[in-house]
């Protein structure tokens, strides 16, 4: 529905359902990523992967990456 005034239109949108997602936002800097790179001796993929699964611990995504 549609309401007007002099200035302004106020929209309103039903729906039926509706679906609500988190947005993924990087926990980590780009200086952490390669402070993992050095330190574990890996490429920035694995790297990213890492502090990801680790929440962006910096020492366990070392420690996963070096530990095999």
């Amino acid at each position: 529905t549609e309401m007007k005034s002099k200035e302004n239109s106020i929209f309103q949108v039903i729906a039926e359902s509706f679906e609500e997602k988190e947005l993924e936002v990087p926990i980590f800097s780009e200086d952490d990523i390669m402070l993992v790179c050095q330190q574990a001796n890996c490429d920035e993929e694995k790297a990213k992967d890492a502090l990801a699964e680790t929440k962006g611990d910096i020492a366990q995504a070392i420690l996963r990456l070096t530990s095999g």
